[in-house]
This record gives structure tokens, C-alpha cells and sequence, in this order.
């Protein structure tokens, strides 16, 4: 083992021992630095006895420890035969070489075929005159093991690691057909450039969190796919920053390497102390400066000359102003401690910026259009004005423009309005000592003028009322003043009235549509400020629909100051416990959310709990597998036991009855551990790839491991017999249980799917697919009837245990969800995030009532009746159906000669419109099932008809791509509703008459306000045209029909 590689070992052990803190730590490896540079032989022991931090005895036990532990690493480096493909032999081959992709100074990279397979790989093949050269070598099997341990959509996965028949190393990998970032990073927006950097960033951190830094971040160590991938590649410098990582531990021979240019200074200083994560997070600073400068950090004539700039951490000079370009320039601060502390923290601050940038993009408009208001004098267009910038304060509110711009705004529209004679509408608008200082001076000389001309105009009214007495005529000549005056005065201030409310209402548009695009960002907190600010009188069901999706969750328990590793209810399902990443453990009231209790880990953060079956005490373990029992009510700790002697686990599991604990130990190994000796019984062997999660059945007979090797194994835990093998995902497996009946298994992968499993058989029941990023947790409830997913994509999902049906989606979270648990009544989920929340959701309020079977094709249209108490569907099979609601009883067919697209009720429930293909829509009675009166208009097929709430008017929707209003006596249409991209296949209003929805032919539902005819918002779901859409009679819910063959009903929360 090399020296340095001893001080670091030695450095770790002494921490994890908590002999002595990091600083003192890094101090010790700095002196034994300028020890080792002045050319005196010293070791990291010797300084740290030397000045009094270890006692000899101290330091030759933790030594000699140190020795035992240490385990050189073995590969199982197979043989396989690589022929070009104009090579003609007997036999063919293993890999067959096709093209020659790209060369460096170490490797040359081919397209090649794997003929066992017979699939396209690449195939990274070691230079022949570099054979022989054993640092080389093992910095290229390095660089296969640490990739091919870092299994991440972002990170191009390593198939294979191998030697060739004449002895030359390779590994193959995936082919990724795309282009170098570096080739089009300048051709690309900076928006795109930004997008491609969060997603490196999320390859980054995932490998932080596997215990490995990259150092050579780059845009030429990443590939843009073809359709959009991001890949990082060439991890050939990369190193382990604690005993989690595969790659070589840092010394002072390999920590000076990277690319000059965009080299941080401590790695420019060798000052190995200091290389960490937060070297990766200047290189990813130093892209961001690229991106926004197009200037490379470090500039020098030679790579010397960028590393001595690298040193001074001199970075090539912008003119570049703003947010963005403080984020890189604090990334990449001299100091690692200056920096943002996670990865995860720089991508928040981009984040940040984005919902900024949209903040001046608002305050830009609203500029734009005060100068407009300003050379007009309408009052509408002062009105924009001032709530675009209001609108811009609320996205960010440290917008300093945008605050400057409402100050502004208010002085020039109170100053029209007192020109335009409007003295009321003028002071209403104008407060002196709500105005900054730099404006108080002007506003109060504005009211003050302001006041004295309202005296000046109501003692010019007193005294010309006094006049009326005195002469008729003139009296007469006076009042018709008077009146005119009035009439002038009352009109402006209607106007002014009239533009308020119409820029009220645009506003309310604009907060619509920006609310909607952020939801899908995933930014709920900005969209439940954003709709809190709204006028009441302007919410509809768009808003409800939104703020629905903002807080589905009944409760959301907020206090930890960093990601929520763990959450669980108490046996009474009264209380819920939280283990954050801040090193407490929070006790939190389940039905009212206070916090009852906060314990305090001691320096180290708890990845699991559980609490005793009385529900007094909470245990804790870390990730070391110290495991902590407090007293709840007193706060106090009952019980400590520390980690397994010799045995340096990541994580433990412990079984249901408390004997048994399967360590994990981040190899393709696990031990099982018999709680009561402390002694390990047996090694679980036979996975190819490190064994990522455990889990035991109720009963604690049996045991499932899954693996980075994409399989999951049963096996007895008495035997430690292997009763079956999991195989069937496509990405490694993140999560696995039981059944609470031990006879079913779910596991979730990196391949965004969960699975149910046959314990019997092995074999998969069902496919759960859905999620768009990692499963990373799968339970079922404890009553058997669901599956609960968390997912990296920020959700979790309600799935049914028996069908494999996806019941309900919970989106509310900001970051990945890391746990998921059913309350023991099975009626509550319970989801810890890394956006440092735990949220507890009702299950019941959020599944489907019911399914209404009966036509013997497609399902065109559903509606309610007034009442609710039946509904209504039409078919393509000619009949319209009423069902009874609360039941799905059928009632009634209307029959019908050609396929019926639509049907809805009448306000007093009497009559039924339908819609046919003749392009007529029809009204029936449904007490005698007669036509009573026909619509013609459309020219193509009338796929919708709908009345209005006071059943004066109906609305229609055709394949030609509009919905019209008509009038139901004349007939005539009073207003037209465009766009939709194919036809509208039926329509609704909303009970209060306010709103419209559409349903078209291009899979989408639109939601319309009835006055203006403005579009609010489009709503997904549907994977086919929309058949039919439908207001509740509470107005809170739609209901759509989709040739999908499905039912969806899309709530919102009470805006009312």
C-alpha cells in the first residue's frame, strides 16, 4: 500500500474513532505536507503524536486496526476474443471491432458487436505500447470499476471489464450515438446549456452519494445523445472520498490531475486536504461560467501558465452582470468552505434563478408598458402595468426593479388620473408613507396638489350651489355645468374602474398560466404563494384544480434543515416520527402536525427508525449500524449499541422479532448477524453486483436482497437456502418487501417500475409503470389491498395490490421522496423527501368511486345531473345511457339511429341533449323520450351539446375544431371558442355559469372563462381523443371519457 494511501486510511480511522475532529485533522495532513515537501520522511501518526492530539499506544491500536481491515481489492478480469471485422477465422470472436469512434493518449474507443448477445456496445481497448505500464493500468481498470459501481441514467453504465486473447485490457459499455457538449455548447441557448448542466449536476451528486468524485468535469467528458440524453463520461481520474467509493483513495502523487483550465486551486496545490466534494462543485461552477461567458475559467499560453492561474484561482474577466454569474463565481470561491456545500445546493440556487429570471421577465414587460401608459394616458394600460410588477415581486421578492417599478407605476397612474381631473380615483391610489424615501418627497407634493384641487373643486361646488339661489338662470346655466361636470367625472372613473378590473383579470390569466408550467417544474411552494395571492372574486375551477395540486396532502410536517431519510407511524397511528440528514429525530402529532419532541442524534445522521411496540420509545440506526433507543416522553436515551465488532456495514435491516440483522456492507456480499452473540452466522453470496436494499417477510423466516445486478434473491434465513431469484428489471433494484401474507414480494428499480412477484413461482404478477425517475421505495399496506411507490421524480403513487392498477398519484413534493410507510389502518401514507418535509396523505379521499359498464362500444360522453343523482353517457354503439349514480345502476337507453358522441342534461333534469354525426344536436325529453328541437350550424359532425346553467343557451363542440354557444330559442350563435388542434368532442359548463371546459380530439381538456372566452389552462392525462367532459355538481371535480377506454376525474380544491 502506498505511503499516502496509509495517512488517509489512518485519517479515516482516527475520525470514524472521533479521536479528533476534521479541522484538526486537515491541520495534521497539512503539516505532514510541508514535511514531506522540505524532504524529510514523516507519516500522518507521527505529526498527530508529535503534537499531542494521539498518545504512541493510541496511535499503534488504531494502526494496527487499520491493517487487519484493510483488504486489497480483487477482480475476476475474464478473457475475451476481439477481432476487426475484416478478420476471417474459424472462430468468430467474442467482440467483433466495426469502427473506430475516438482515441485518447491511454485507450482507443470502438463501435463494436457483441456477438453472444448480438448487440452493438462500445468497446474502450488499452493501447498496446501502454501495456506494460502498471500505473496505467490500473488507472484503466479504475476507471471501469468506478463507472461500471455508478449505475445512473447519466452515467454511461459499463457492461464488462476484460482482457483480450494477446493480453490487452478492455471494457466494454453502452454505445451512445451523439455528439460532444463542448461541439455545440456554444450553438445551444443558454437555457438549453442550463438544462444539460442540472442534469449533469444529478449524475454528480449521485455519485457523491456513492462515495466518488469525478475531477475532470468538463463539456468534453459529456455526451449529448441523440434524443436528448445527457451522459458523463471518462472517469479515469476519479477518486474515493470515503470507504463507500471503488476508486483509489487520493495522495499526493495523483491529486494533481484534472484540466488545467478549469482546475480548482486546491488541486493546482496539491493541498490534498482540501480535495473533495467541493472541487467537483467549482468544475461545475466553472461550466456554468463557460455557459454564460463562453470563456473557459483559466487562461493561459501553456497548461503551466493555466495551472499557476489555477493556483491564485485567477478567473479570465467578464462583463457579464447578475444572478447567474454570482452563482459560478461563488462556486467557485478559492476557499471549499466559500462554496455552496452540495451539489444539490448549487443546482437550487440555478433553480432559484430560473423562477427569478421569469421575475424580470414579467418586470421587463410591466416596464415596457408603464412607458406606454405613459405616452397614452389609459388608464388600462397603468393598470398592466402596475400588476405586472406586483406579479413580478411575488415570483421573486427581492426583484429591487420590479419594487422600484410599483412605486413608479402608482406615482404615474395617480398623477393621470389627478391631470384627467379624477380626484378621488387619485388619492385612493396614492399613500405617502407607504412610499421608499427616495419617492416620499414627490408623493406627498402629488397629494397635497392633489387635495387642494378636490377643496378648490367642492368649494367651487358649495359657492355655485349659493349662486342658484340668487338668479334661475344662471342657476339653470350652472346646473347643466354641474351635470356635465358630473357625467365627465363619473365616466372617467368608470373607465378607470373598468381598466382596473380588465387588468385584474388579465393578471389573473397570466398567474394561471405561469402556475400551471410551474407545477410540472415541480415548484410547488411559488404556485400555493402564487394562487394565495389572487383575488377571491376571480378564482374559478382552474384555481382549485391547481391549489388541489399544491395540497393534497393533509398535512405537511416542516422543520428539518436538511433531506427526511426516514419516516414512521407510531403502533396507534397517532403520532409519526421523522430522521432527517440534520441529525434530529422529530416526533410530530399526526392529526394536528406539531411537533412533539425533537431528539438530537449527536453528530451523525439516522437513516432508519422505529418505534416499540408500546409507542414510548423511538429507535434510531445510522448508517454505521449504531443503533440509539430514546425515552419519548422524557427525551432521555434508554439503550445504545454500537456497530458490530471488525464488520464496516452501510446499513443494517433488522428483522420483524429483533434476532436477526442482514448487514450491508456496499458488496455484492451480505452477513447475517445474530443479534444476541454479536457474531455474524453466514455470508449471503450470490449476487454479481453490490446488494443495495433487504428486506424480511412478517414472520422473519424469510429474506429478499436486491442488487445494483438488476435481480432480487429469496432465501430461507434459517438455511440461508436460496428459494428464488428475482430476474426481470431493467436497471438495479433500489427497494423490496413482503406482503404482510409473505405471499407476494414488490420490488423498485432505476428502471422507473415497480414489480409484483410471485413468491411461489418467482415470476412477476404485475408491471407497475408510471413513475419517470427511480423507484425508490415499494410497501404494501397492511391490510394487503395497496401498493404504495415513492419516486425520484418527487411523487408517489397508490397502486392496487390485486390488479396492479394505478389508483392515485401524490404530487406535492419538491425533491426525491427517499421513504413511503402505510399508517396501520392502512387509510394514510406517509412520504419523507429530500426537500426536508415529511407529508402524511389521505388514501380514501383520493381513489376512483366507481366504473359504469354497459355500452358495447366506445364511451363517448359522461355528465351529471343536476341532482348528482344520475348520469348520463352516450355511446358509439347509437344509445344514450342514465345511470344511477350512487350505484351505476343503468335506468334508461334513449336509442339512436347513428352513434351518439354526446350527451348532458337540462338544468331541471327534464330534457337530454345529444350530438350525432349528422352534425346536428338534438334536444330530448327524457320523461316521454321525444325530440323536441334541433341545432344546425357546424360543418362537420356535432360531437358535444351542453346547456347553460339557466338553460338558456347551449353550447356545442364539432370536428371542425370549435365550440360555438347558441341561443336555444333562436338558434343563433353568440359566440365561437377556437383552439383546439383537432375537434372538440364535448364541452361543459361550470354549476356557477362561469366557466367552460372542452374536450378535443388532440387528447386534451381546455377550461375557458365563459365571459371573455379566454383559454385558462390545458389538462393531460388522457393518451387518446377525449370523448367526454363533465362538471361535478359541486363544481370541485371533472369528469372525462377518453377512447383510452378510460374514466378520469380531475379535482380541485374549494376556492369559494
Amino acid at each position: 500500500m502506498p505511503h499516502e494511501n496509509n495517512d488517509m486510511m489512518f485519517a479515516k480511522l482516527v475520525l470514524n474513532a472521533g479521536l479528533a475532529g476534521k479541522e484538526q485533522i486537515k491541520a495534521s495532513l497539512s503539516e505532514l505536507n510541508e514535511l514531506i515537501k522540505s524532504g524529510k520522511s514523516a507519516s500522518l501518526a507521527g505529526v498527530m503524536v508529535a503534537s499531542g492530539l494521539l498518545s504512541k499506544e493510541k496511535a499503534r491500536e488504531i494502526w494496527q486496526s487499520g491493517k487487519k481491515s484493510a483488504e486489497p481489492l480483487t477482480l475476476n478480469i475474464r478473457q475475451g476474443k476481439v477481432v476487426h471485422k475484416h478478420e476471417t477465422d474459424a472462430s468468430p470472436g467474442d467482440f467483433k471491432l466495426l469502427r473506430l469512434i475516438g482515441e485518447g493518449g491511454m485507450a482507443t474507443v470502438y463501435s463494436a458487436r457483441q456477438t453472444s448477445v448480438d448487440r452493438n456496445i462500445a468497446l474502450k481497448l488499452i493501447h498496446s505500447d501502454r501495456e506494460k505500464d502498471d500505473k496505467l493500468k490500473a488507472a484503466f481498470i479504475a476507471e471501469a470499476v468506478v463507472t461500471g459501481d455508478l449505475d445512473h441514467p447519466n452515467i454511461v453504465p459499463v457492461h464488462d471489464l476484460g482482457q483480450t486473447q494477446d493480453g490487452r485490457l478492455f471494457y466494454t459499455m453502452k454505445q451512445v450515438h451523439g455528439t460532444s457538449w463542448e461541439t455545440v455548447i456554444q450553438r445551444k441557448s443558454e437555457a438549453e446549456n442550463i438544462e444539460i448542466l442540472l442534469r449533469l449536476c444529478d449524475a454528480v451528486a449521485y455519485a457523491h452519494d456513492k462515495g466518488v468524485i469525478h475531477r475532470d468535469l468538463k463539456p468534453e467528458n459529456v455526451m449529448i445523445g441523440d434524443y436528448g440524453e445527457v451522459l458523463l463520461m471518462d472517469w479515469g481520474i476519479a477518486a474515493s472520498i470515503d470507504e463507500r467509493g471503488k476508486a483509489e483513495k487520493l495522495n499526493l502523487k495523483t491529486c494533481i490531475a484534472g484540466t488545467p483550465s478549469y482546475m480548482p486551486p486546491e488541486t493546482a496545490k496539491a493541498d490534498i486536504a482540501k480535495i473533495g466534494i467541493a472541487s467537483d462543485v467549482y468544475l461545475l461552477g466553472a461550466i456554468l461560467y463557460e455557459i454564460i461567458t463562453g470563456l473557459k475559467p483559466h487562461h493561459g499560453t501553456t497548461p503551466t501558465d493555466c495551472v499557476k492561474r489555477a493556483m491564485q484561482n485567477e478567473i479570465q474577466p467578464t462583463d457579464k452582470k447578475g444572478e447567474l454569474i454570482e452563482i459560478a463565481i461563488k462556486a467557485m470561491a478559492s476557499e471549499p468552505q466559500n462554496r455552496y456545500r452540495s451539489v444539490k445546493a448549487f443546482q437550487q440556487a440555478i433553480r432559484e434563478y430560473r423562477a427569478h429570471s421569469e421575475s424580470i421577465a414579467l418586470s421587463d414587460g410591466a416596464r415596457s408598458m408603464l412607458e406606454t401608459a405613459n405616452a397614452q394616458k389609459h388608464y388600462e394600460n397603468f393598470a398592466h402595468s402596475l400588476f405586472g410588477f406586483k406579479e413580478a415581486i411575488t415570483l421573486w421578492a427581492e426583484n429591487q426593479a420590479a419594487k422600484e417599478g410599483v412605486f413608479q407605476a402608482t406615482l404615474a397612474y395617480t398623477r393621470s388620473a389627478f391631470e384627467k381631473g379624477d380626484y378621488d380615483l387619485a388619492l385612493s391610489m396614492l399613500n405617502p408613507e407607504l412610499m421608499p424615501d427616495a419617492y416620499t418627497d414627490e408623493a406627498r407634493e402629488l397629494s397635497d396638489k392633489i387635495t387642494a384641487a378636490s377643496r378648490e373643486r367642492n368649494s367651487r361646488k358649495k359657492r355655485l350651489k349659493i349662486l342658484t339661489y340668487s338668479s334661475i338662470a344662471l342657476g339653470v346655466a350652472i346646473l347643466l355645468i354641474l351635470t356635465v361636470a358630473f357625467f365627465w367625472i363619473r365616466n372617467e372613473r368608470e373607465q378607470a374602474c373598468i381598466a382596473w378590473q380588465n387588468a385584474e383579470k388579465e393578471n389573473y390569466f397570466n398567474v394561471i398560466r405561469l402556475a400551471d408550467r410551474k407545477i410540472a417544474d415541480k415548484m410547488i411552494g411559488q404556485v400555493r404563494k402564487m394562487l394565495a395571492d389572487t383575488p377571491k372574486a376571480l378564482r374559478g375551477w382552474e384555481w382549485g384544480r391547481l391549489m388541489q395540486f399544491c395540497t393534497r396532502d393533509l398535512l405537511t410536517l416542516s422543520g428539518h434543515e436538511d433531506a427526511v431519510e426516514a419516516a414512521v407511524f407510531s403502533p396507534d397511528s397517532k403520532r409519526v416520527a421523522t430522521a432527517g440528514k440534520d441529525n434530529t429525530i422529530r416526533i410530530w402529532d399526526a392529526d394536528t402536525g406539531k411537533q412533539l419532541t425533537l431528539l438530537r442524534s449527536g453528530g451523525t445522521a439516522m437513516v432508519s427508525l422505529r418505534f416499540s411496540e408500546d409507542g414510548q420509545q423511538i429507535s434510531a440506526k445510522d448508517q454505521r449500524d449504531v443503533e440509539i433507543a430514546w425515552n419519548i416522553s422524557t427525551g432521555q436515551i434508554v439503550k445504545k449499541t454500537d456497530a458490530p465488532d471488525n464488520i464496516e456495514d452501510l446499513s443494517s435491516v433488522a428483522s420483524p422479532d429483533g434476532n436477526i440483522k442482514i448487514l450491508l456492507q456496499f458488496d455484492k456480499i451480505a452477513k447475517v448477524l445474530n443479534v444476541k452473540t454479536n457474531r455474524v452466522m453466514y455470508a449471503l453470496q450470490g449476487h454479481n453486483d453490490i446488494i443495495s436494499c433487504a428486506a424480511f417477510s412478517k414472520d422473519s423466516k424469510l429474506v429478499i436482497t436486491g442488487s445494483w445486478d438488476k435481480t432480487a434473491n429469496i432465501r430461507d434465513i434459517a438455511t440461508g437456502q436460496l428459494l428464488g431469484a428475482l430476474i426481470g428489471h431493467g436497471g438495479g433494484i433500489k427497494c423490496a418487501a413482503f406482503s404482510s401474507d409473505g405471499t407476494k414480494v414488490i420490488t423498485g428499480s432505476w428502471d422507473k417500475t415497480a414489480k409484483i412477484w410471485d413468491m411461489g413461482r418467482s415470476q412477476t404478477i404485475r408491471f407497475l409503470s408510471g413513475h419517470t425517475h427511480a423507484v425508490s421505495s415499494a410497501v404494501f399496506s397492511p391490510n394487503g389491498r395497496y401498493i404504495a411507490t415513492g419516486s425520484r421524480d418527487y411523487s408517489a403513487k397508490i397502486w392496487d395490490a390485486k390488479t396492479g392498477k394505478d389508483l392515485m398519484t401524490f404530487s406535492g413534493h419538491s425533491h426525491f421522496i427517499n421513504a413511503a410507510a402505510f399508517s396501520p389502518d392502512s387509510r394514510r401514507l406517509l412520504t419523507a423527501s429530500s426537500d426536508n418535509t415529511a407529508k402524511l396523505w389521505d388514501i380514501a379521499a383520493g381513489k376512483e368511486v366507481m366504473t359504469l359498464k354497459g355500452h358495447t362500444h366506445s364511451v363517448m360522453s359522461a355528465a351529471f345531473s343536476p341532482d348528482g343523482r344520475m348520469i348520463a353517457t352516450a355511446g358509439w354503439d347509437g344509445s344514450a345511457k342514465l345511470w344511477e349514480s350512487s350505484t351505476g345502476r343503468e335506468i334508461k337507453t334513449l336509442n339512436h339511429a347513428d352513434p351518439v358522441l354526446y350527451a348532458a342534461f337540462s338544468p331541471d333534469g327534464n330534457f337530454l341533449a345529444t350530438a350525432q354525426k349528422d352534425k346536428i344536436a338534438r334536444i330530448w325529453d327524457i320523461r316521454n323520450s321525444e325530440t323536441v328541437k334541433t341545432f344546425k350550424g357546424h360543418s362537420y359532425s356535432v360531437y358535444a351539446a351542453v346547456f347553460s346553467k339557466d338553460g338558456n343557451r347551449l353550447i356545442t363542440g364539432s370536428w371542425d375544431g370549435s365550440a360555438k354557444i347558441w341561443d336555444v330559442d333562436s338558434a343563433q350563435i353568440l359566440k365561437t371558442l377556437d383552439g383546439h388542434s383537432k375537434g372538440v368532442n364535448s364541452v361543459a359548463i361550470s354549476p356557477d355559469g362561469d366557466r367552460i371546459v372542452t374536450a378535443g380530439g388532440d387528447g386534451m381538456v381546455k377550461v375557458w372563462d365563459m365571459e371573455t372566452g379566454r383559454e385558462f389552462m390545458s389538462l393531460e392525462g388522457h393518451t387518446e381523443p377525449v370523448n367526454s367532459v363533465s362538471f361535478s355538481p359541486d363544481g370541485l371535480s371533472i369528469l372525462s371519457a377518453s377512447r383510452d377506454m378510460t374514466t378520469i376525474i380531475q379535482g380541485a380544491a374549494d376556492w369559494k
